[in-house]
């Protein structure tokens, strides 16, 4: 696949998402890459990661971009990308309900997830800045009226990375499928904040967002 992947629009767009996957049938390959986007000839970087996997979902704040690029900075082999993509998500809520702050951090349409559980990792950093409590949670906004059973998504074998490390006690599930993390300490800039975690959607198709917000006392 080389060493860059690049895409091309034909008029400036919104960007403020990128979606990587590998090729797992041929291993995990990427180890550090770069995410850069051009906006009339002037290149700047708009996310940094380290490894891919099956889905890796990067959260930038809103830039124009005429072009976007992703290069592979370290790899054990040859990359092989089966998806690289950029969207652009608008519905970023700035005040939640109880003075609570939120932000969309991805989301899904009918065909995204099926049944079977798919691991995905989200770059949570832009949003990891103060000491507090968080909630990780789907939020429908569609659903398919011809199919019976539970609507949304299903969350398991969480993960988050912060402080460079692992950090078990600083994540749980509470109740209606949402996820607690706690940061406790100054965040140390030079880590990033990453959630791991496997997700599958319930037996009635839908779509929506998946959200992170941050309680405020």
């Amino acid at each position: 696949m080389g060493k860059s992947l690049e895409i091309c629009f034909e008029n400036t767009e919104k960007a403020n998402h990128i979606i990587l996957q590998e090729d797992l049938a041929r291993g995990q390959r990427v180890l550090e890459y770069s995410v850069e986007g051009s906006s009339q000839g002037k290149w700047s970087e708009l996310s940094r990661g380290s490894s891919i996997g099956n889905k890796k979902i990067d959260y930038f704040p809103t830039k124009p971009v005429d072009k976007v690029r992703v290069t592979f900075i370290k790899y054990k082999y040859t990359p092989e990308i089966e998806n690289f993509a950029v969207y652009n998500i608008s519905s970023d809520i700035e005040s939640g309900e109880g003075g609570r702050i939120s932000h969309v951090i991805g989301n899904w349409q009918a065909g995204t997830y099926s049944d079977e559980w798919e691991q995905v990792s989200f770059d949570l950093t832009p949003f990891f800045n103060d000491v507090g409590q968080y909630e990780i949670y789907y939020s429908p906004v569609a659903r398919d009226l011809n199919c019976k059973g539970q609507t949304g998504l299903e969350f398991s074998n969480w993960q988050l990375e912060m402080y460079g490390r692992f950090a078990p006690e600083s994540i749980r599930m509470i109740e209606n499928d949402r996820l607690l993390l706690t940061r406790s300490q100054q965040k140390q800039d030079e880590y990033p904040t990453i959630l791991q975690m496997k997700i599958r959607s319930k037996p009635r198709r839908s779509a929506g967002d998946i959200i992170i917000q941050r309680h405020t006392y």
